[in-house]
């Protein structure tokens, strides 16, 4: 069911070049719009067009830092160590996803270089 009073009843069809359609699905992606037809309705009319804009070296960091945090989890639980060391291992851990939990916080808040958050050894201060 759609919503009241917004019945979409008249289509329009359009055209494009291969060129055409590549510079639209481009267009598309950086947008906030979750279908081609939404987007292509919205720049139609003239509405405003909510655009995201991605760092993509803060998205290799955050990917980098998920496939770190899983290879660290497998080496805690493959080795075989006393109990003292596990404690200190664990700690250390908890540290470091603190530290990428911080870091992932304060990129995706302000989109800014990791380097420039405040507490942690990658800090310039």
């Amino acid at each position: 069911m759609g919503r009241a009073g917004r019945h979409r009843t008249k289509r329009k069809e359009i055209d494009y070049t291969p060129a055409e359609s590549a510079k639209l699905e481009k267009k598309f992606a950086a947008s906030a719009c979750r279908t081609m037809t939404e987007y292509i309705r919205v720049m139609s009319l003239g509405l405003p067009l909510k655009v995201n804009y991605r760092d993509i070296s803060l998205d290799s960091l955050i990917d980098e830092l998920i496939i770190l945090r899983c290879v660290m989890e497998g080496i805690r639980s493959d080795l075989t160590i006393s109990p003292n060391q596990l404690i200190q291992i664990v700690e250390k851990l908890t540290e470091i996803y603190l530290l990428i939990d911080k870091i992932a916080d304060h990129v995706c808040k302000n989109s800014c270089h990791p380097k420039h958050i405040p507490g942690t050894t990658l800090s310039r201060e």
